[in-house]
């Protein structure tokens, strides 16, 4: 019993860790959809060269193209840019806070009735 405690904090940390990681991989590719959806449009022909249309169909985001974003997209990407930075950090956070709550869960009060 004891040991099924932490083998549900175990997988409840990697499914959070998993979900962060979907969340990243979405949003870069949300991005990238959303700068070729642009880059296609007629008036942007200027801005679309074929080196561009490569490095974005491949994966790379643009930097320092001066996008105009919606505001919901620019704290995805911040908040996708944390979560890539630190992602060892974040996931020991995540590993030691699940892990104590199953430790603390599964103490015995103290306090006698």
């Amino acid at each position: 019993m004891h040991a099924l405690r932490y083998i549900i904090a175990f997988v409840t940390a990697v499914l959070i860790i998993g979900g962060g990681a979907v969340f990243c991989a979405y949003t870069r590719q949300a991005f990238i959809d959303l700068v070729l959806e642009g880059l296609r449009k007629p008036e942007n022909a200027e801005f679309a060269t074929p080196e561009l249309i490569a490095d974005l169909e491949a994966g790379k985001p643009p930097h320092d193209m001066g996008l105009m974003l919606p505001s919901s997209l620019m704290w995805k990407i911040n908040l996708s840019d944390i979560f890539s930075r630190y992602w060892l950090f974040l996931s020991l956070i995540v590993f030691a806070g699940c892990f104590l709550v199953a430790y603390t869960t599964g103490r015995k009060s103290a306090a006698v009735v």
